[in-house]
């Protein structure tokens, strides 16, 4: 790690050198990837409500504060939009910042700040006459520009700085000098500029000589990997600062919009679409060739990238806001696909594990399926029409449905040795089933509490012992056997356990309402 203070390679060097390379970098073949990441809408795109964000903020105790291109703000919790209409704010601002619970924004030359809910307080008054352009945030500091200066203000204790920008105009023939970003570093400034990148000396600014006086429009620092990451009008340049003699890798090609970094590398918003680059990889994922837009992410320009504390990342796009976990690149969304008897767009009930295999049952709307993940050709329905529940035997798959009881060979070689099913299971509906570690099939029919041994033939009927335990109306939930508490029933009033022909209601878990599964 560098340190300002260090004899002979101060922080200008050190930016000095990297820019300098960046003359002699030449775009590097890039490694275009299709990382399994799942893209999710906010609910109010299906209501066509579109939110096109400006910036993202995420919320001190979760959620998402959106500040819309019309100046708009809104909270979204993970389900709903907040306010209904309107604005979170007393009114529209289009510069706005977000720190330490508050909404940070200016008037002319005053700095106010806004808690949701509340008015506006003034906190700052600068010069009379000064116009403030741009406000931003860094390292607990807000940072403030007009035509002439640059100023920081410290949250903790209120302390004010002021930097001249005349250096900047004395070295350019610009009739105006626009601040678009800037980051502390240490204990210096790093401006980045319409005219180049600047460093703070001194209460003024130095230009750094190899960065040019082309625009630069992010800048984003890594403390803990000392990375600078520099957004330009062509990618994001990535600067190791304990190296910088060596650009480690130039992200993307179009002009950057909004950088974020993550635990395996950073995030790039640009105007073609979003880049990623993976450090543990060193490959760039190139996300603008993802075609299903139900759940991939939008072409075009991403406004704004913000990642919360539970590993997901929100993204601004032309139509709307995006959501994405990083937990989801563990998994495999399987897409609808018109080539394909299986209708993944239905709602699916269960999925479950055929035993010895790396082949799954699904249940939905439209019927029983056996899905093969390695071979989508295998792919087969296996009861059409609605089903409830199914239990597997052996090669045996047993299906519980409205109709009643029914089942399916998983094997030609069990056909003929099918057990018989009782008339009274097959023509009573069935909601659900469980098997237990004998081998034997539980169920519930109707009011009918049931077991079936498949290898005797012997089916017993327990409704007496279950009417006189609990009301006719209640409605159960879901049925489990354990080797330990035999059969566990859920119920919308909590659990019954049946073991040893007695059926038992446990009293404590009345609190807990209506209880949904059990493992």
């Amino acid at each position: 790690m560098f340190h300002l203070s260090v004899k002979g390679m101060t922080l200008y060097r050190l930016l000095s050198v990297a820019f300098l390379m960046l003359g002699l970098f030449l775009p590097a073949m890039q490694a275009f990837s299709s990382t399994p990441l799942t893209f999710y809408s906010l609910p109010t795109l299906s209501q066509g409500r579109v939110f096109v964000a400006q910036n993202l903020f995420p919320g001190d105790e979760g959620g998402i504060w959106i500040h819309d291109t019309d100046g708009k703000v809104v909270f979204f919790d993970g389900q709903t939009i907040l306010p209904r209409r309107g604005s979170a704010l007393p009114k529209n601002y289009q510069h706005l910042t977000y720190l330490q619970g508050a909404f940070w924004t200016f008037v002319d030359n005053e700095l106010y700040r806004t808690y949701p809910g509340r008015e506006s307080e003034r906190v700052l008054v600068l010069t009379p006459g000064v116009t403030i352009k741009n406000i931003g945030t860094s390292s607990g500091y807000l940072w403030l520009t007009d035509d002439q200066f640059f100023y920081t203000y410290r949250i903790a204790d209120g302390e004010l700085q002021t930097f001249s920008l005349s250096k900047l105009y004395q070295l350019n023939q610009a009739s105006q000098i626009i601040i678009n970003d800037a980051v502390k570093i240490r204990t210096r400034w790093v401006l980045a500029t319409n005219v180049g990148t600047y460093l703070s000396t001194d209460k003024q600014f130095t230009h750094i000589t190899q960065s040019g006086k082309h625009t630069i429009k992010k800048l984003l620092f890594s403390a803990h990997r000392n990375h600078l990451l520099v957004g330009t009008h062509r990618g994001a340049l990535l600067i190791d600062l304990d190296n910088p003699s060596k650009v480690l890798k130039r992200i993307g090609e179009s002009s950057v919009s909004s950088m974020i970094e993550t635990n395996d590398g950073y995030w790039v918003g640009t105007d073609s679409g979003l880049r990623i680059y993976s450090l543990s990889r060193d490959e760039i994922s190139d996300f603008s060739e993802i075609k299903h837009t139900s759940y991939g992410l939008p072409d075009g320009k991403v406004y704004a990238l913000a990642h919360d504390q539970y590993q997901g990342i929100w993204i601004a796009t032309q139509q709307g806001v995006r959501y994405v976990s990083l937990f989801s690149q563990m998994l495999t969304r399987y897409f609808p696909n018109q080539s394909s008897d299986i209708p993944t767009n239905s709602a699916v009930k269960k999925i479950q594990y055929l035993n010895q295999s790396n082949r799954y049952f699904l249940i939905n709307q439209d019927g029983l399926f056996l899905l093969d993940p390695n071979n989508k050709s295998q792919n087969r329905l296996i009861h059409k029409g609605g089903v409830n529940d199914i239990e597997q035997i052996g090669q045996v798959l047993w299906i519980a449905s409205d109709d009643g009881v029914s089942y399916y060979p998983l094997s030609s070689d069990h056909r003929a040795l099918l057990p018989p099913i009782p008339q009274t299971l097959r023509s009573h509906k069935t909601d659900f089933l469980a098997v237990d570690q004998h081998g034997i099939l539980w169920g519930i029919s109707t009011d009918c509490l049931w077991s079936y041994n498949p290898n005797n033939h012997r089916y017993i009927d327990y409704s007496q012992e279950w009417l006189a335990a609990q009301d006719s109306s209640l409605k159960l939930t879901w049925l489990h056997t354990s080797s330990r508490y035999g059969l566990l029933i859920g119920s919308e009033q909590g659990v019954y356990q049946f073991n040893n022909d007695k059926i038992i209601y446990y009293k404590d878990s009345a609190s807990y309402g209506s209880t949904i599964q059990v493992v």
